[in-house]
């Protein structure tokens, strides 16, 4: 594969699912990782299970919708490890059910994780990088040099779910 020793990747939303994935793989591959989601308790146990494989990590709480926390997570990572290499935009959540079901609050709650929680992390990943932080990839949804279009994606994921959900309840 390929060779990340001495790098350092914070990856949003890896308490399971892919962003778990994500960050067991890069821990595979030599990166430090910063497993970062909302429940700390279940990334620390991604980071026990990284550290059993000889990996290094550290678990922190992040709600990617706050920016202060995004402040403070991508800070801490950089005091922990003294670098940020690489940066999982992965962070998103998704109600299963019909849009016409959907509250307000719900949808609400959609935009901020899924659109707001992609460009502010997205956005600190960009801010080190012009900083000169050893910055040098970011994977998922956002390069520094294509942000806008990860704003369009995530509004036409948002209407696609909408227009499925609709056509469904019309069979």
């Amino acid at each position: 594969m390929f060779e990340l020793t001495g790098k350092v990747a914070l990856v949003t939303g890896a308490r399971r699912g892919m962003g778990k994935a994500h960050a067991l793989a890069l821990a595979r591959q030599g990166a430090k990782v910063a497993v970062t989601d909302v429940d700390k308790k279940e990334c620390e146990a991604v980071v026990e299970e990284i550290k059993k494989s000889g990996g290094e990590a550290v678990a922190l709480r992040l709600d990617v919708s706050e920016g202060r926390e995004v402040d403070s997570v991508f800070s801490e990572t950089i005091k922990t490890f003294g670098r940020l290499d690489i940066l999982v935009n992965n962070a998103g959540i998704y109600f299963s059910k019909p849009a016409l079901e959907l509250s307000e609050e719900d949808f609400e709650r959609m935009l901020s994780v899924n659109l707001k929680g992609q460009f502010l992390c997205a956005q600190r990943a960009a801010r080190e990088k012009q900083m000169g932080t050893n910055y040098q990839h970011c994977l998922r949804r956002f390069r520094p040099d294509g942000c806008r279009h990860s704003r369009w994606r995530a509004l036409h994921g948002i209407k696609r779910r909408c227009y499925r959900h609709e056509r469904d309840a019309c069979d």
